[in-house]
């Protein structure tokens, strides 16, 4: 059952935009334009297509899953420092765990995440038929209600746009965690 559609959304990231803490030297970076797509605590499954206007390294599109402000993740169609699209993931406990993952060979990508009970599963796809997991994991904080919501960022640039297509959440379960099936 499909509990949500929207067919594009388009977020223009300001300047010098992030959403990370710097695992060495603990440094916060939070401010993101954030849009709130949705609030559960069910097991949900959030899937779209992201496309960004790259021109500065880490310029992405983003989604991010939030219990509080100290536990949460985001998924990042990214500008790597070898300028080339990549898919990028990030889980914060306190500080960030930043992984670089795949370079893709196009301006966009697709995405799903799926919210478990006690788990979140990260996913891309070229062609949104073949689901890739990036990362599977947990914020352990006992939380169960997680707030999603997308952004566009630009930590060293002067702003970048995301094109968020096809944005689709459906409350339901996976049974396969490794093909999201």
């Amino acid at each position: 059952m499909r509990d949500f559609m929207m067919n594009e959304m388009t977020l223009i990231a300001k300047p010098f935009t992030d959403k990370f803490i710097d695992p060495e030297n603990k440094e916060v970076k939070d401010n993101l334009d954030e849009i709130t797509l949705t609030e559960t605590s069910h097991p949900t499954v959030i899937t779209m297509g992201i496309t960004v206007e790259f021109k500065n390294i880490y310029d992405a599109g983003v989604i991010i899953i939030q219990t509080d402000c100290d536990h949460w993740a985001k998924l990042c169609f990214e500008y790597s420092t070898e300028y080339q699209p990549t898919v990028v993931s990030v889980v914060n406990k306190g500080v960030s765990d930043d992984c670089n993952s795949v370079p893709i060979e196009s301006t966009q990508c697709f995405f799903r995440v799926a919210l478990l009970t006690e788990s979140i599963a990260f996913y891309y796809s070229t062609n949104n038929e073949k689901w890739n997991m990036v990362r599977y994991f947990s914020l352990q904080n006992g939380e169960s209600i997680k707030t999603v919501s997308i952004a566009a960022q630009s930590p060293q640039g002067d702003g970048c746009r995301a094109f968020f297509q096809s944005i689709e959440i459906e409350e339901r379960e996976i049974k396969n965690v490794r093909d999201c099936t």
